[in-house]
């Protein structure tokens, strides 16, 4: 059974050695006696999906939502530090 390690490690050395030298991942596996279900099926459960897409609309930033944001940004903010009562950091917290 080869550990998340194994195929991690297997992988970089794929980048590293099988990529430059044309070599391809099923071959490379082969080589390494690593059964390449196993590896594709890691591959899978491991690695994000990148999903390609458009932009229509670009929501335009008004003064109004900045202003709130940053109100409600603050005020939790105050809330954290009023919970661990943490007051004389206050002022260094808000201007982060």
């Amino acid at each position: 059974m080869y550990s998340y390690n194994d195929l991690e490690r297997l992988f970089v050395r794929y980048k590293l050695e099988g990529v430059p030298s044309g070599v391809s991942i099923e071959q490379f596996c082969l080589s390494n006696k690593v059964p390449y279900n196993l590896f594709a099926k890691w591959y899978k459960d491991t690695r994000k999906q990148i999903i390609p897409v458009q932009v229509l609309v670009v929501p335009p930033r008004n003064q109004k939502f900045r202003k709130s944001f940053h109100h409600f940004r603050n005020a939790i903010r105050k809330w954290i530090l009023g919970f661990f009562l943490l007051p004389n950091l206050e002022s260094w917290w808000i201007s982060a």
